[in-house]
Parts: C-alpha cells; structure tokens; sequence
C-alpha cells in the first residue's frame, strides 16, 4: 500500500490546505501513476493549465495531457507535437467546475505508439489554477 499514513484521501487535510491558500496561490500535489485521483473537498474552478516537458519528444507521436472530471475528460487539453523542443505548453482557454467531492486526474496518451503511456514525472511537471 503506497499511502500508509492515508493523507492523499483524509479530507479533512485538504479542506484545510484551501482553507489557508490565498486568493491566486497555487497548491502542488503530486501523484506517481496515471490514474491517480485526487478528490475536491470544495467546489472550485480548474483552469490554466502548464505542462513542461523536460526534453524533446520522441518523433513517433503527439502526446496529449488532459484534465478529467470523474474520470471523464474535460475541454482542458493540451497537445504536444512529436519531435517538439522542451517547452511549456499552456491551455489558458478552457476551464472546468467542479462540484464538492468530486475527483481530478492527469490522462497522458502518446499517440502512434504501442505500449503504456507515459506519466507525467517522466516527461515534465504540470500545473493549474484552482479558485473557489
């Protein structure tokens, strides 16, 4: 069992990180897999999402990072182009609200290739705003 001290799940912990986040603060979470949920304990809104890639892709396939709302994908997407350059790719358009208790997570997919997608920790760092 990876999470032993039951801190990713213990609500309480995270209304409490909300409660003392300042308005336009940022908050990192971090999550090992691609299917890592992480629930609300209040509504918010996710939006501006940053993904930084570390190096350049590999050239067999675009690689798309995108948003899920329980589980179901929202319009917050980004596309990385095959053989793209390190950089920070941004979708500072779309947005999506989310109810009390309702769970987000990261869906990676390298497209045209075979095998497991990647996780994001082994292709850049991710970020987005929450407000309430």
């Amino acid at each position: 069992k990876w999470d032993n001290s039951g801190v990713a799940y213990n609500v309480e912990v995270w209304k409490e990180c909300l409660r003392v986040l300042k308005p336009g603060g940022h908050l990192l979470a971090f999550g090992g897999t691609r299917t890592y949920q992480v629930p609300l304990p209040m509504a918010c809104t996710i939006s501006n999402f940053h993904f930084r890639t570390y190096g350049t892709q590999p050239n067999n396939g675009s690689f798309v990072a995108t948003i899920q709302k329980n589980g179901v994908d929202t319009a917050i997407t980004i596309t990385i182009a095959a053989g793209s350059a390190a950089n920070t790719f941004l979708d500072t358009t779309n947005s999506a609200t989310f109810a009390a208790n309702d769970t987000w997570q990261l869906k990676l997919i390298q497209n045209g290739t075979t095998g497991a997608s990647p996780t994001a920790s082994s292709l850049g760092t991710y970020s987005f705003k929450i407000t309430m």
